[in-house]
């Protein structure tokens, strides 16, 4: 994860039970969009699906200590639906798998609202390490979760894709070499999905 603010320190507040680190995280994306404090802004935090009624408010009264006038609530799978483009209030059935650092929320959305929902501690933290464990073993070089994450969105996908190579659709790499076998290091993590 990225510092949020310009020293070294790490802020990992993706969980309402680190109160103290959620509000902080907040108050530093407030002062980015609000830095005069005449207006108070009202916010949106997304939160997994699972969530119970007390984390629920755990996240709220983060936000308005932060310094927010108001905040709502959204769940992960409605907020990924809404930025893919899916008009989530049609009476159509969407699955919406939403693959996080620490968490994969996996979601039916129909008539604006989630159908069935669950939460997995699966998600992309847990294939960045994956492809650090292979690159060691196989070729015996230490990359960082940095590169690992970046080889991941490049290159890698979870199954191979028709007509070929596993890197997408995106069609042949820059120096014609063929694509790593990404996929095959994630297919050992996506069982758990």
């Amino acid at each position: 994860m990225e510092p949020i603010f310009g020293g070294s320190e790490r802020i990992e507040a993706s969980s309402p039970w680190h109160y103290d680190m959620t509000e902080r995280m907040l108050k530093e994306f407030i002062k980015k969009v609000a830095p005069f404090r005449l207006f108070k802004p009202r916010i949106i935090i997304c939160v997994p699906s699972g969530i119970t009624e007390v984390e629920e408010r755990a996240v709220m009264d983060a936000g308005i200590q932060a310094g927010a006038r108001k905040a709502y609530l959204i769940e992960e799978p409605v907020a990924a639906a809404i930025g893919a483009g899916i008009d989530i209030a049609k009476p159509d059935g969407h699955m919406v798998v939403d693959i996080g650092g620490g968490t994969t929320d996996i979601a039916v959305i129909s008539l604006g609202g989630i159908v069935e929902s669950a939460s997995i501690k699966i998600a992309g933290d847990k294939f960045d390490e994956a492809v650090v464990k292979y690159i060691r073993r196989k070729h015996n070089v230490l990359i960082g979760d940095r590169t690992a994450e970046e080889l991941k969105m490049q290159i890698g996908c979870v199954f191979p894709r028709p007509g070929g190579g596993d890197h997408g659709d995106q069609g042949p790499l820059p120096d014609d070499r063929p694509a790593p076998g990404v996929h095959r290091v994630l297919q050992r993590d996506d069982r758990g999905l």
